[in-house]
């Protein structure tokens, strides 16, 4: 958004939601303006025994002097287990489903 609230091409095209791809790449999401997107977190991950795996995300900001007067926005909605509550992993599956080593390997070290 601009000054006045207007939405604006991003100024800085290096700029934006960056994610590991499965053979370890980083990768710009190129998501097309009339989509939405889901970033799957580790809690989905658990709770689908690993069927689902988390996407290891960071955002890039504008770089200094590209991106004055522009803001970026987004609103998440996370999926968290309950407080106190116990992340169950489904019936047949065992930790070891839910943290396959292949996809540890693209996580930082102290992840």
């Amino acid at each position: 958004l601009d000054e006045d609230g207007c939405c604006v091409d991003c100024p800085d095209p290096s700029a934006g939601l960056y994610i590991k791809s499965r053979s370890g790449r980083l990768v710009r999401a190129a998501i097309p303006t009339d989509a939405i997107a889901f970033q799957v977190g580790e809690t989905a991950q658990v709770h689908t025994g690993g069927v689902l795996q988390a996407t290891p995300h960071a955002v890039r900001g504008c770089q200094i002097g590209k991106g004055d007067g522009v803001t970026r926005e987004a609103f998440a909605v996370f999926m968290e287990p309950e407080y106190h509550g116990d992340m169950r992993i489904p019936e047949g599956k065992t930790m070891e489903d839910t943290q396959l080593i292949d996809t540890e390997k693209h996580l930082p070290s102290s992840v």
